[in-house]
């Protein structure tokens, strides 16, 4: 979501249309996209204590309201790949075809 408070490079007539902070934000993909990361398991320090954490690759997400339209073909070419991952009002439509027989979730 838009904050103009922390975003003040953009010019005014940018500012003005994108409002208050309170729209949310539309992107529309159309091409092919290919994800090429991989998951991977790490050691972070949480509190001082070292933990063992995995990290998975996420070819979109949608948060606060956010709105993500896909109709090109999506590939994740790593395992445990996710394509998409929406919270708090987001959303993910995908139109367009998925390679992804090795993405967590999948049929």
């Amino acid at each position: 979501m838009w904050d103009k408070d922390n975003n003040s490079r953009m010019s005014a007539s940018t500012q003005t249309a994108l409002g208050d902070g309170t729209k949310a934000s539309t992107i529309n993909i159309g091409k092919n996209v290919v994800l090429s990361a991989r998951s991977q398991t790490a050691t972070v320090n949480v509190a001082g204590t070292p933990v063992q954490k995995e990290f998975r690759p996420v070819a979109y997400v949608a948060k606060n309201k956010g709105i993500i339209n896909v109709d090109g073909t999506t590939e994740p070419k790593g395992f445990g790949s996710i394509i998409g991952y929406a919270e708090s009002g987001g959303s993910i439509t995908a139109t367009g075809k998925s390679n992804c027989s090795r993405c967590m979730g999948s049929n």
